[in-house]
């Protein structure tokens, strides 16, 4: 979980859930931006494919 560049006032974090294909080894990462500045998080973002930046 990091902090993301869209919070302003509030507090965003972005985080990256990885899913492990089991018959091929290969990797399936998404994305979400949640609000977790009051009691109960929230999404701020759709659930989007993540990839990497080398």
């Amino acid at each position: 979980m990091r902090s993301s560049r869209l919070s302003g006032v509030r507090r965003v974090r972005n985080v990256v859930f990885t899913f492990m294909h089991r018959q091929t080894g290969v990797p399936e990462r998404l994305f979400v931006a949640v609000d977790v500045t009051d009691k109960l998080p929230f999404i701020v973002t759709k659930l989007a494919p993540y990839y990497e930046r080398m």
